[in-house]
């Protein structure tokens, strides 16, 4: 089995941790937008379903606001996050409202 050389022993440093950045959507949203509104009059001009892929039903709500009309509303890991929440919370012996479980 190979040992990687430390960096000291190659003259270099250990990684350093980046300074928190804010989200790269954040930097790049009013462009984003406008190109994404501009995907779906193209598609809505040819009859066609424009589709997008949203991270949360925020999102989902401000892409169907700019015309597309196929969308998900959440991702694996976020169901899974909030399912495993209640779980959890049920554990514990928290009162979890039943309105809000996945199934």
């Amino acid at each position: 089995m190979h040992a990687w050389p430390s960096p000291a022993r190659r003259g270099g440093s250990w990684p350093r941790r980046r300074t928190p950045q804010p989200p790269f959507e954040d930097a790049i949203l009013p462009r984003l937008d406008a190109e994404l509104e501009r995907i779906a009059e193209a598609a809505a001009a040819r009859g066609k379903i424009a589709g997008a892929h949203c991270a949360d039903g925020a999102q989902a709500a401000r892409r169907a606001a700019q015309g597309f009309t196929f969308l998900t509303a959440a991702t694996d890991v976020s169901s899974l996050r909030a399912d495993m929440a209640l779980q959890l919370a049920d554990a514990r012996g928290a009162r979890v409202d039943e309105v809000a479980r996945a199934y």
